[in-house]
């Protein structure tokens, strides 16, 4: 789907990384799994102690609905932010929503997908 997120099979489970410049996020099918992933990727790089269920990363803000088994993504602090330095009024600002079925990728990364069938771009 996107040249920066990286799947890793193992046995039992899968872990999902995501990477941008020298921020990871890590997550997988299995918490001990991807627990152990992340130990085995700190012996090869200086990191950081892990953010365990960060709220807000690379300005992107996570809201989870477990019940629902659900994280719910949002750029509306980092939104806000940038209308208060910049006096944009946010009365202007607009709702729209990612459509259920898809996903956003980069243009760049369009070129790759596997399923031609499947794939199409999303109009603006």
């Amino acid at each position: 789907m996107c040249s920066c997120i990286y799947l890793l099979q193992r046995p039992n489970g899968i872990v999902i990384v995501y990477d941008y410049v020298d921020e990871f996020i890590f997550t997988g099918s299995d918490r001990e799994i991807f627990c152990k992933v992340i130990e085995e990727f700190r012996v090869l790089c200086e990191t950081t102690e892990p953010i365990w269920d960060a709220e807000r990363v690379l300005g992107v803000e996570f809201i989870k609905d477990r019940g629902k088994r659900v994280v719910k993504t949002t750029m509306g602090g980092k939104i806000c932010e940038v209308f208060q330095k910049t006096g944009i009024d946010l009365a202007r600002t607009k709702y729209i929503p990612m459509p259920q079925s898809g996903y956003i990728i980069k243009d760049y990364d369009f070129g790759g997908l596997l399923n031609k069938v499947d794939a199409r771009q999303l109009s603006a």
